[in-house]
């Protein structure tokens, strides 16, 4: 079994390259996908950061919005290079923040042991999270910008009280962004962009929501494991609570005994020595 690891990455390239070197493996291929905004990044600062894994960065590099349609853009694109090579067991979305907390060859193991499951967060999306499709969005890149934001708001409760809405019929589920899916989901994904782009293109933050939305309706909602299998601390939120924990070395004991296969955040600026060490939990 082969694996594609599809990475959005925006800042950090020190730590992106730690994490192209941890998945670096014959079975292993890489695509990263570089936010068009970000400063600083030079590909030849990968040069030898794979010995065995191919590594590619994607193009067209798009600019991305926290929380906009944009990022579902960039997913999609990421599964559509990774796809056209084919061949993969699995699918692997992660952030440039994350890194692995099992080997390669545990990791592989793990999705030999469990083939066909769909490593997906899905459960029923609340009303508040579900009015973010079910009502027109005018700034659907503007869930980062506070103005925006408002106004979206605004004009969502106003269409509400007037009963306007958007995507009726439409069961729509809700889990973390993260995941790792069979090749026969990603090529369901793929051949349902135009419906993904219709449902979601006027919608803010359903980057947490289409793909759950999509394998709810599928033939692959059967095998869905409701479990990403990223270790992820909501509970000590930072950045005003819109953001997870960053690990350091006193979490060092949580990320041996977790029986997760990725863990994020990690920032170099706030402790690079459990970068540097993660491999002895592994």
């Amino acid at each position: 079994m082969r694996h594609a690891f599809l990475i959005m990455a925006h800042t950090d390239f020190h730590r992106l390259r730690k994490l192209v070197e941890y998945l670096d493996d014959a079975d292993n291929d890489i695509y990263v996908h570089i936010d068009a905004k970000s400063d600083g990044f030079d590909e030849a600062g990968f040069e030898g950061a794979c010995k065995f894994s191919s590594l590619s960065f994607v193009k067209p590099r798009l600019y991305l919005n926290w929380g906009g349609y944009s990022c579902v853009r960039a997913e999609m694109l990421l599964l559509e290079k990774a796809f056209e090579h084919g061949g993969y067991g699995y699918y692997h979305l992660l952030s440039g923040c994350d890194l692995p907390l099992k080997s390669c060859e545990y990791i592989h193991g793990f999705f030999e042991k469990n083939a066909g499951k769909e490593f997906v967060e899905c459960h029923d999306a609340p009303g508040h999270t579900a009015m973010r499709a079910m009502y027109y969005t005018v700034f659907p890149e503007g869930a980062g910008y506070p103005a925006k934001r408002l106004l979206n708001y605004i004009v969502k409760y106003v269409l509400m009280a007037l009963g306007i809405r958007r995507n009726r019929g439409v069961d729509f589920k809700c889990g973390s962004q993260w995941f790792s899916i069979t090749e026969g989901f990603a090529s369901y994904v793929l051949s349902h962009s135009e419906w993904v782009d219709r449902t979601f293109s006027r919608s803010c933050l359903c980057d947490e929501m289409f793909l759950q939305t999509l394998l709810a309706g599928s033939p692959f909602y059967a095998s869905c494991a409701d479990d990403n299998m990223r270790l992820i601390d909501w509970n000590r939120r930072e950045g005003g609570k819109s953001h997870p924990h960053t690990y350091t070395m006193a979490d060092f004991d949580v990320l041996k005994s977790s029986p997760k296969l990725f863990a994020r955040k990690f920032d170099e600026r706030t402790d690079a020595e459990i970068m540097d060490r993660i491999k002895e939990v592994w």
